[in-house]
């Protein structure tokens, strides 16, 4: 049983560490999840959805939002997404189709703004954040974006929107491109994966040149990124996406800047496939599972860049949700082994037909047990250690 003055330490551990988690050997994990911007708290606080504490219930137990989502497409279509190059004009915030820098620009009237009310809910959402010491990223893409996202020339332009955006609103950008590796010509499929990490190394330089190095860059892939031909585990499905991680990770190394020391983190969407895919039985992944899609990461990227992502109820493309148990001791392992973290899609997330699960309550109840799991097995004893008994 825990005593009052063994909690409070807990606590106490937890607030000294992620104040200095860049300085101590108790590094807090990142805990993220994605907000839909198309839904809204499950858990909703006090006020209008103008007002912080409305999302306050929602962040509880996350330390990085990823809003989702901005979109380089004007109209997304998650059934029939954009065959397309990005049009150079804007990245539009898909709840209005509208340049999301026109849309976070505050005016005076504020009715001169014609996305004032939308401005507001995404302003009270980052003020949300930022009351609680959290990160608002925004994230780019997702699956009703433009399949061939930008071409080479066009790099320049997206990284000086992205730090005219990043000077204006918002603590990063997260790369969620789901198109990489679906264009039928090898030619523009090898492009397409390579000018992901070009883009990572340009922008880290653009934003420490305008002092913004504390701004954050993630990319968010999935759990077969980083294995090919060559090195695909023995029962894996082979996947069109296989090995998109190692040349997005040779692009960046060869434009000057390896995804060590131009990203943040990097999420593995480890859900939206058939557990059987990778060799798990068809209730679910289990503990090994995870650890061989963990393992294949690190034999690429530094631990400290890995976040494991989970979906926690219902999931789609014959996705299914093994449930809490495993997903406390995939948790627990990503703790032990000293990886970046975890994240969630979905903070807001309701249940997903034909699923009861709620999806956002599950992925708020993991991430309780992994900032206390982190506070009492790290944080505490380097407090304790420290003297602080």
């Amino acid at each position: 049983m825990t005593t009052p003055r063994r909690a409070q330490f807990v606590w106490i551990a937890v607030a000294v560490c992620v104040l200095f988690s860049q300085n101590t050997p108790c590094a807090a994990p990142l805990v993220g999840g994605y907000w839909e911007n198309w839904n809204p708290p499950l858990d909703p606080g006090s006020g209008t959805a103008a007002d912080p504490s409305y999302y306050a219930n929602d962040l509880e137990h996350f330390n990085s939002v990823y809003y989702s989502f901005l979109t380089l497409a004007q109209t997304p279509n998650p059934d029939n997404p954009p065959v397309a190059h990005w049009d150079g004009q804007a990245i539009y915030e898909s709840m209005t189709a509208a340049d999301v820098i026109t849309v976070m620009t505050v005016t005076d009237p504020a009715w001169a703004n014609p996305y004032e009310w939308q401005r507001v809910k995404i302003q009270a959402l980052i003020d949300a954040c930022h009351a609680q010491g959290k990160k608002f990223i925004w994230a780019v893409g997702g699956w009703s974006d433009l399949t061939l996202t930008v071409t080479d020339e066009q790099i320049p332009a997206l990284v000086d929107y992205l730090v005219r955006l990043l000077q204006l609103s918002g603590d990063g950008v997260d790369f969620d491109w789901e198109h990489l590796s679906t264009a039928p010509d090898p030619d523009v499929k090898n492009q397409q994966r390579r000018v992901l990490g070009k883009i990572f190394a340009a922008l880290r330089s653009a934003l420490d040149a305008a002092g913004l190095s504390h701004r954050q860059i993630g990319y968010t892939t999935r759990f077969n990124a980083f294995w090919d031909d060559a090195t695909r585990p023995e029962g894996v499905t082979a996947f069109e996406s296989d090995g998109e991680g190692i040349a997005v990770a040779d692009a960046a190394t060869a434009a000057g800047s390896p995804l060590a020391d131009c990203l943040n983190w990097i999420n593995i969407m480890m859900y939206d496939v058939p557990p059987t895919a990778l060799g798990a039985p068809p209730t679910g992944f289990t503990l090994s599972t995870y650890q061989m899609v963990l393992d294949a990461f690190a034999r690429h990227v530094p631990k400290n860049l890995v976040v494991m992502g989970f979906e926690p109820g219902g999931q789609a493309a014959g996705g299914v949700w093994e449930g809490m148990a495993v997903d406390r001791q995939a948790i627990d392992f990503v703790l032990a082994q000293k990886y970046r973290g975890i994240m969630f899609w979905a903070i807001n997330q309701p249940a997903l037909p034909p699923s009861v699960e709620v999806t956002g309550l599950n992925a708020r109840e993991l991430a309780r047990y992994a900032l206390e799991t982190w506070a009492k097995t790290v944080a505490l004893p380097y407090l304790l250690l420290l003297g602080a008994d």
